[in-house]
């Protein structure tokens, strides 16, 4: 049997993903004192925020939130999964679904962890830095 090159791919995307953000967030505000911004970036992996606003936090850490962690072992496996069940012929197809469906979950576990910490940071109130302090703290 030959290969399955779009499993392949798949899991190449899947490690691939752990290169980029999951999440950004990008704010910025003038005043006639000033002009302030802030960038923050969430990988699976590490946090970081670039901001010029006083009493901030800066710079780059890794995240204490417990769903970036199994966030990233779901992809790490599901990628492994992913090719090598593109390549193994007689659990192939079982691999390859399993790791299709571990690494969809990594996105939903991401999306309803972060959604659960922004709620309980305080939703739109964005004058404190609760939830930044809960990512890198």
């Amino acid at each position: 049997m030959r290969p399955n090159f779009i499993g392949i791919v798949g899991g190449i995307l899947a490690f691939i993903s752990l290169a980029l953000p999951w999440w950004t967030f990008t704010m910025s505000f003038s005043y006639p004192g000033g002009s302030y911004s802030a960038d923050l970036s969430a990988y699976l992996y590490q946090v970081t925020i670039n901001s010029n606003i006083p009493d901030f936090p800066s710079g780059t850490t890794s995240p204490d939130v417990w769903w970036c962690s199994v966030a990233l072992a779901l992809v790490v496996i599901g990628g492994l999964l992913g090719i090598i069940g593109s390549i193994v012929t007689p659990f192939g197809d079982k691999l390859l679904i399993g790791g299709g469906v571990l690494t969809l979950l990594s996105a939903v576990i991401f999306a309803a962890g972060l959604q659960g910490d922004l709620a309980i940071s305080g939703g739109n109130n964005f004058n404190d830095t609760r939830y930044v302090n809960r990512l890198i703290l």
